[in-house]
């Protein structure tokens, strides 16, 4: 939710005080900065660091960042309201810095970048006599963009993966779906990899098997085809993950390379098992 109270100078409601405590039976990592509930006063989300001296404030906006836009959907009293906390209560006692990030994902404009330049410059280097202030500014479109070219890659993945994982994500730039590239090739060393990762399944291979779809989805090649190929690839992935919740090692590959060892049929056949 976005905040749009009018409010001279906010204080920080029991929502946003109230550290969350992490469930003892499922512990948040030690290291990851623990969350706080967010208020209606400029405020969207916070964060205090592990050694409770840091303050991260954020301020979310669902608008492209643009001088029309500063004011008209509030960026200008969002970040004034954000940037001047109400420190006084006993769990921000330790702070001594405040970082306020406006994070928006629809794009900016020269102009508005210059009026959020001139609006913080303003807005000083202090909360009170003691507490720093800073700001940051995430253009979450841009940072999406680079997450996909720079870390959401085969990479990504455990090393022992990598190798095999990286020459499929080729396969999937260059093959075109129903070519015999495709069936000869790809499929058959994707059957094999969907094997590797679910060969002794837990959790963690589950979620990995997740992240390696999403990573072949950006990899595909750039045409209408990919479309069904997509589905193809997908289709076997759910066949190893109903193979390997029974029990059963998906697509044995010790046997034959191009077959599975307990179905011959391609997934789509299955559907009117």
């Amino acid at each position: 939710m976005f905040g749009t109270a009018a409010t001279s100078r906010p204080t920080l409601p029991p929502s946003l005080t109230n550290i969350e405590r992490p469930d003892p039976v499922d512990p948040v990592p030690s290291d990851l900065p623990q969350p706080i509930k967010e208020a209606e006063h400029g405020i969207d989300f916070a964060f205090l660091t592990r050694d409770r001296r840091e303050l991260i404030i954020f301020v979310l906006k669902d608008e492209k960042l643009t001088y029309k836009n500063f004011d008209a959907h509030n960026f200008r009293s969002d970040l004034s309201r954000a940037s001047a906390p109400e420190l006084d209560v006993p769990e921000l006692a330790s702070v001594t810095a405040v970082r306020v990030i406006l994070a928006y994902n629809k794009g900016e404009e020269e102009e508005g970048i210059e009026e959020y330049t001139r609006l913080t410059k303003k807005m000083g280097t202090k909360v009170g006599d003691h507490v720093t202030l800073s700001f940051d500014r995430w253009n979450l479109e841009r940072l999406v963009d680079e997450f996909h070219q720079k870390i959401f890659t085969p990479a990504f993945l455990p090393p022992n993966f990598f190798r095999q994982f990286t020459y499929i994500c080729l396969q999937v730039e260059d093959f075109s779906h129903g070519s015999p590239q495709w069936e000869e090739v790809l499929v058959p060393d994707w059957r094999e990899f969907l094997s590797a990762v679910l060969t002794d399944p837990t959790p963690r291979s589950v979620w990995m098997l997740a992240v390696a779809l999403s990573i072949v989805q950006q990899h595909g090649k750039k045409e209408a085809a990919f479309a069904t190929g997509w589905i193809d690839l997908l289709e076997w992935a759910m066949l190893a993950l109903w193979q390997a919740a029974n029990g059963v090692r998906p697509f044995d590959v010790r046997n034959s390379r191009h077959e599975p060892a307990h179905s011959a049929a391609k997934p789509h056949e299955h559907r009117t098992a």
